[in-house]
């Protein structure tokens, strides 16, 4: 008993070790680039006099070798202590700045993800009652997703502000979203992708037994249907996270991609490995909670990962 439980757990830790292992590489990626990368915040500061320029660069340790700069970001961050900001808001703890800046980049992405997700899936549903109606959704899916994001932008956000009774901040969030579901080909590829899905979960030989059998058919397709869905909606988070950092700056969101944006043309490295190190958490994390719900779904994965303690 003690034996199955530890192989249990195992499995279950795996998992959780390979998202520690890879968040960390990406940490430490991320905080040597941004280490060796010329120049400090106080350059871009013209009016700044020369004396107090050196004062500060001395206080923050940005004087020192880029080894020794990325050794000490590192220890912090280990620690879960992120440095103060060195021009935007300056002097505020990088954390509480980025923290909002998190919630509405969070709020966009997931908005956006479930859209697309439900309109790619209408669509699937309403293609498959025959090829005409395929045909036409493909069409009319091809039209809109061409239409490129900063013109969707436009469009969606005059539609909104005409027939909408919505403060702007909620506007801006949905309009962001609705850009982001659609725009540049996302929706037509994970239509594309979806039916591909769905008809490879159909055509297996468990769910064809069990629709010959009337054992539930529906049941084995989506049990099949989960692993291969899961891991769309990871690959599409993180492509929508990629994107929303562009699309938060004409939309006026204040969000990691704002905060990015101004931090780098302002050469605020702490602020910048603030973001970039918020946005791998969010990448892995997305890929944990995957792997977690295909764990607790699929027996087969428990069985298949655990190691053999005998």
């Amino acid at each position: 008993m003690n034996l199955a439980l530890l192989r249990t757990g195992l499995v279950w830790l795996r998992p959780l070790l390979f998202f520690l292992a890879t968040l960390a590489g990406a940490v430490t990626v991320v905080v040597v680039l941004v280490s060796t990368s010329p120049g400090t915040a106080f350059d871009a500061l013209p009016s700044v006099p020369e004396a107090l320029k050196q004062e500060l660069t001395a206080r923050y340790g940005l004087d020192q070798a880029w080894y020794v700069q990325a050794g000490r970001r590192l220890w912090a961050l280990a620690h879960l202590e992120f440095d103060v900001s060195l021009s935007y808001r300056s002097g505020g703890r990088v954390a509480a700045l980025l923290w909002p800046a998190f919630q509405s980049t969070l709020l966009t992405v997931s908005l956006a993800l479930t859209l697309s997700f439900t309109l790619a899936a209408g669509a699937v549903a309403f293609a498959r009652r025959g090829p005409r109606r395929a045909g036409l959704v493909s069409v009319g899916l091809t039209l809109v997703s061409g239409v490129p994001a900063f013109v969707a932008a436009v469009i969606v956000q005059a539609l909104l502000a005409a027939h909408l009774d919505l403060v702007p901040d909620v506007r801006h969030v949905v309009a962001a979203a609705l850009v982001l579901a659609v725009a540049d080909g996302h929706l037509l590829d994970l239509f594309r992708q979806l039916g591909a899905e769905w008809a490879e979960a159909r055509s297996t030989d468990h769910v064809v037994a069990a629709r010959a059998n009337g054992l539930g058919a529906r049941r084995e397709l989506l049990r099949t249907l989960f692993a291969p869905v899961a891991q769309l909606v990871t690959t599409r988070f993180t492509l929508l996270l990629g994107a929303v950092l562009v699309v938060e700056i004409p939309f006026g969101l204040y969000g990691i991609g704002e905060v990015l944006y101004q931090a780098a043309s302002r050469r605020d490295t702490h602020l910048v490995v603030g973001c970039l190190v918020f946005l791998s958490a969010l990448v892995c994390g997305a890929g944990l909670v995957r792997d977690f719900a295909r764990l607790a779904v699929d027996p087969r994965l428990r069985r298949a990962g655990a190691p053999r303690l005998e």
